[in-house]
């Protein structure tokens, strides 16, 4: 592993802070299984560590295989573990991949057994950091939980950008008071309607939304943004990006957002009321920019740990160089008794 620095001053170095989903993703081939950190959240800040930032995330205490596994990854990474809790099973997914296509398990192809499952924070587990989160640029959630929600409320007072990309909507007035309190609000056209992407730009003025991004994969993205009179702007349009070479777009929504939060905060450490349509295109375009590159590679990570830095380069400022290079996933134990499945790396009961 190479380091660089990606800034002159390591003081000038942005703080991401993220909650929510942190999992191990078994990625399933033909060839080989590989064992990749995922989830949205994960995902965002180790690929932000990547590109140079300082990033945290709150996690549970995993203390199995798999949660050695994604630990090491995280180190690797130089991302910083903040524990709360007990310790439990470590959140894991299956990916099969056959060829161009590949489907997501939450139970183990080989052993038949669910995939433990992300537990949510509470307020009683994150009072402690809410104490020490003076010195965060950004506060990234994929979810919602009274701990996530009471982090955030602090946060955004602080002058924290606090982030918002929900997984789902099945929680609409969830969804909807998460949208209110955080400053950049993103979500999947898949997941959530334009009828309901149209109620979150509505309601957006009684909050403190300032952007909100809907991703519609190859027909591009959708955003509005809350303008200098404090009205909440139309909704613009921008064209996906192209992409070669491709192998698998899991991912690519995260490294949009990657994208966005790189260019954007860059410029401003601090929370904005409000934001110009030059600079929100500026960042979308970054942010799509990466996506489109992540596409060529294997798994969401897959663009952080390939030898190939070119494709990468070619989008950040020529006198940038990339933090971390040379990365190499973490493997399994390699005598891992028969006590645990190979694949998912569950123990078996007696």
């Amino acid at each position: 592993m190479v380091q660089h620095n990606l800034y002159s001053n390591e003081n000038n170095v942005p703080n991401v802070l993220g909650a929510g989903l942190l999992c191990l993703d078994i990625i399933k081939n033909i060839e080989n299984t590989k064992y990749l950190n995922g989830g949205s959240c994960g995902n965002v800040v180790s690929a932000l560590s990547f590109l140079g930032w300082r990033s945290s995330i709150i996690t549970n205490q995993y203390k199995d295989p798999a949660g050695d596994i994604l630990n090491q990854n995280l180190e690797r990474l130089r991302v910083r573990r903040i524990e709360v809790g007990r310790p439990i099973q470590t959140p894991r997914i299956v990916q099969e991949v056959i060829n161009s296509d590949h489907r997501y398990l939450l139970s183990c192809p080989d052993c038949g057994r669910k995939l433990p499952s992300i537990e949510p924070l509470t307020e009683k587990t994150v009072e402690n950091i809410a104490e020490s989160s003076n010195h965060y640029n950004v506060y990234y959630t994929d979810r919602t939980s009274r701990g996530i929600e009471f982090l955030r409320n602090i946060l955004r007072n602080r002058g924290t950008w606090t982030v918002y990309e929900p997984n789902s909507s099945r929680n609409i007035n969830s969804l909807l008071r998460s949208s209110l309190e955080s400053h950049i609000v993103k979500f999947s056209g898949e997941k959530v309607s334009q009828s309901l992407a149209d109620k979150i730009r509505e309601i957006a003025i009684n909050g403190s939304t300032t952007l909100i991004v809907r991703t519609m994969g190859k027909d591009g993205v959708l955003f509005c943004y809350r303008k200098r009179d404090n009205k909440m702007s139309k909704w613009f349009q921008l064209e996906s990006q192209p992409v070669t070479d491709f192998v698998d777009s899991s991912g690519a929504g995260d490294w949009c957002t990657t994208g966005l939060l790189f260019n954007l905060v860059n410029r401003h450490r601090k929370s904005k009321l409000w934001l110009t349509r030059d600079e929100v295109v500026a960042a979308l375009q970054y942010g799509q920019a990466l996506s489109a590159i992540s596409c060529s590679f294997s798994g969401a990570l897959g663009l952080i740990y390939s030898d190939n830095g070119e494709k990468i380069q070619t989008i950040v400022n020529e006198d940038t160089q990339f933090r971390l290079s040379g990365l190499k996933p973490s493997l399994p134990p390699k005598k891992l008794s028969d006590e645990y499945c190979k694949t998912c790396l569950l123990p078996f009961e007696h």
